[in-house]
């Protein structure tokens, strides 16, 4: 709340952090690739939807599969400070959250106890 306050994180995004991708509507887009999963890929949609920072992250994850592959199957990738596709240096400490509600919906507590600690 504070930092909402101070204009230092969105009201989107701290909703879509909260709830995810809310909709009960399928958009017939399939996800990708096998091994993302499927509330994941919807969530990585809602997320693009909002722009800015976010408007290619579809075609992110399509283009560098092994990439994102990679980064999701580390033991603790929230503790990793290179984000793919350049990520790292686009968003904030708050936005790295986003990426780890997507992809690692089981790291997403350790990540918030380290977003806590910076």
């Amino acid at each position: 709340m504070i930092m909402e306050g101070e204009n230092e994180i969105s009201k989107q995004e701290l909703d879509f952090f909260l709830k995810g991708n809310i909709s009960l509507a399928n958009t017939g887009d399939p996800k990708p690739f096998k091994w993302l999963d499927d509330r994941g890929w919807k969530d990585a949609k809602r997320l693009a939807e909002l722009g800015g920072t976010w408007k290619n992250l579809l075609d992110d994850i399509k283009d560098n599969e092994k990439t994102w592959k990679r980064w999701q199957d580390l033991e603790a990738p929230e503790s990793e400070p290179n984000l793919p596709c350049g990520y790292s240096q686009k968003l904030t400490e708050f936005q790295k959250l986003l990426l780890i509600r997507i992809f690692r919906t089981d790291r997403v507590v350790n990540a918030i106890k380290l977003f806590i600690m910076v």
